[in-house]
C-alpha cells in the first residue's frame, strides 16, 4: 500500500508542475481564460495537501489571471492565503529546484491594479530581498526593473 501512495504522489507532483509550467506560460503569452482552467487544475489536485507548494501556485495564477480581468476582490484573499501558506509550509521562501513562488510580485500586481503604488512598491522591496538572498539573478532583475517603473508612477526620480 505504500508503493502506490507514494507512486500517486509523484504523479500528482509531475501533474503540478506540468500544470504550473502551462499556467505560466499561458500567462506570458496573455491568454487568461486558459491560465484559469490550469490554475483550477492544480488547485483541485492539491485541495487536500495544502502543504503542498503547487497549491499555493495555483491560487497565485488564479489571482493573477482575476486581476487581468478587473477582478480584485476575487483575487486578494487567493493572494493572501497563498502568502499564509506559503509562510508556514515553506517559510516564505520564493524558489526551489522546481517551482518559484512570487507572492510578492502577485501583491505587487494587486497594488499596482488598485494604484496603491506605495504598497505595491513595498511588496516589490520585498521579492527583491528574496531575490538577493536565494541568490537569483534573474529575479532581482525582474524586481529591480518593476521598482523603477513604481518608483517613476509615483514620481520619485528626478530627471537629469
Amino acid at each position: 500500500m505504500p508503493k502506490i501512495k507514494a507512486t500517486r504522489t509523484i504523479l500528482e507532483t509531475a501533474n503540478g508542475y506540468y500544470e504550473y509550467q502551462l499556467a505560466q506560460i499561458k500567462f506570458d503569452t496573455k491568454k487568461y481564460n486558459e491560465v484559469l482552467q490550469h490554475a483550477d487544475i492544480i488547485i483541485n489536485t492539491f485541495r487536500s495537501d495544502k502543504e503542498n507548494r503547487f497549491y499555493s501556485i495555483g491560487l497565485l495564477y488564479k489571482a493573477l489571471a482575476l486581476l487581468e480581468f478587473g477582478d480584485t476582490e476575487a483575487a486578494y484573499p487567493l493572494l493572501t492565503e497563498a502568502k499564509n501558506f506559503n509562510e508556514v509550509a515553506h517559510e516564505g521562501r520564493m524558489t526551489t529546484f522546481n517551482s518559484t513562488l512570487e507572492i510578492d510580485f502577485g501583491l505587487y500586481y494587486y497594488y499596482n491594479s488598485i494604484k496603491q503604488y506605495a504598497l505595491a512598491e513595498v511588496h516589490l522591496l520585498e521579492g527583491y530581498k528574496k531575490a538577493v538572498a536565494e541568490q537569483t539573478n534573474k529575479l532581482q532583475l525582474k524586481y529591480l526593473q518593476l521598482l523603477g517603473d513604481v518608483s517613476a508612477k509615483q514620481n520619485k526620480y528626478v530627471e537629469s
